[in-house]
């Protein structure tokens, strides 16, 4: 699935420059516009499935722009872009549904972790595998025979035959797994290896080995290779290697978006707390306001005490739960495995007997659970100060198992 991208930016050599950084990073069709109102024009006009939008537009504003998006599709992914990231621009952002922030000057790094967590989000909405192969392999008839099996099974693929080829490929698609064959002309498959780890670290690599290069093959390994296979390939062997790696990248992409908005969380907790996220000052006059931005978060978030009640939540929590108990129980499990998420209760006790024991403030997330993020923080209300848990839950309505 092609990704199309439109950039909404009113200063025509930032607007460049961020379409440059995209399209030589990232596969997408690229729509642009200088203002709000030519931006929802192209919208109405083409499917666009990531925006970003410059929140200093002529005009209409860039969070007036995204309401209007969201209001024409909710499953845009909008990212904002900005010089100035303040916590009162988070939270406003993050109540008109934007996913992330792109900073001036643009950050590469930044801007294509944003842009895969967006594709990451738009790919999960429409249910649709996401993973590209590389492989890189000499031998022409092999290679080709390859590629047209793994395609078949519904990859995308992209060939190369040596390794230099190989890395001129990688530095200019993003590719999940790489498929590398150790005795390879220009450049063998350790030394594509390193160099493919020298542009970005978000891949597993698969070293594909004859039987007296085994030693080369362990080699890559301890360079960070997922596994070696010997030739010639066994299909079977070769495809549950694709689905484990599948599963670790999956995995470490999971708990690298949730740090991420974790972080952009965070932003929100300051502003409760009033600048202390390990501790959060509550009186009763407080409560409606500390309720008020609660409600803004735009993922499933509970306040849990000692004894495993739960003591507030917020209103996408109260919504996507609703004939939930007031405590973690068989209930509250029963009510997480209806979106996929398998957790028992003794091991979410555990969880958060574990995050208590931390220092106020840190996270915990559960590799075996990455869809529950936990963190440490103190409550001081009525003069008592007390231990908690913020539990964040990534549910959806889609996910729902009936």
């Amino acid at each position: 699935m092609e990704i199309n991208v439109l950039i909404i930016e009113d200063d025509s050599l930032h607007r460049k420059n961020l379409k440059q950084q995209v399209t030589n990073h990232f596969k997408c069709e690229l729509f642009e516009a200088e203002t709000g109102e030519k931006g929802l024009s192209i919208i109405n006009e083409n499917v666009i499935h990531i925006a970003l939008v410059d929140i200093n537009l002529p005009g209409m504003s860039g969070f007036e722009v995204v309401k209007k998006i969201k209001k024409i599709s909710p499953l845009i992914q909008v990212l904002f872009i900005t010089g100035m990231v303040t916590t009162d621009y988070i939270i406003q952002a993050i109540r008109v549904g934007a996913l992330d922030f792109v900073p001036k000057p643009f950050d590469f790094k930044q801007l294509l972790f944003s842009l895969d967590r967006a594709k990451h989000h738009v790919l999960k909405n429409f249910q649709i595998p996401s993973t590209t192969i590389l492989i890189a392999e000499d031998d022409e008839l092999a290679r080709v025979n390859l590629a047209e099996v793994i395609r078949d099974e519904g990859y995308e693929v992209f060939e190369a035959e040596n390794g230099l080829q190989a890395i001129e490929i990688f530095s200019d698609n993003r590719i999940d797994i790489a498929l590398l064959d150790v005795k390879m002309p220009k450049m063998t498959g350790p030394e594509a290896l390193e160099k493919m780890k020298s542009f970005y670290n978000d891949f597993e690599a698969i070293i594909l080995t004859g039987f007296s290069d085994t030693e080369s093959a362990i080699q890559a390994l301890r360079a960070g290779a997922f596994y070696y296979l010997k030739k010639p390939i066994d299909l079977d062997s070769l495809f549950l290697l694709i689905e484990k790696a599948e599963e670790k990248l999956q995995l470490k992409r999971a708990l690298l978006y949730r740090n991420r908005e974790i972080e952009l969380m965070s932003k929100v907790i300051n502003k409760i707390t009033g600048g202390d996220q390990a501790i959060i000052k509550l009186n009763d006059s407080d409560t409606q306001r500390f309720q008020r931005y609660l409600n803004m978060i735009p993922i499933s978030m509970l306040f849990i005490d000692s004894n495993y009640r739960i003591q507030y939540s917020n209103k996408l929590y109260q919504t996507l739960f609703s004939n939930s108990s007031n405590k973690i129980d068989d209930d509250f499990i029963s009510n997480l495995k209806r979106y996929k998420i398998k957790i028992t209760i003794e091991n979410i006790k555990e969880n958060i007997n574990k995050t208590l024991s931390f220092d106020p403030g840190k996270t915990f997330v559960d590799h075996k659970c990455p869809d529950l993020v936990l963190s440490h923080i103190k409550l001081e209300k009525n003069h008592e100060v007390l231990d908690w848990v913020i539990m964040l839950i990534h549910a959806r309505i889609d996910q729902i198992e009936e």
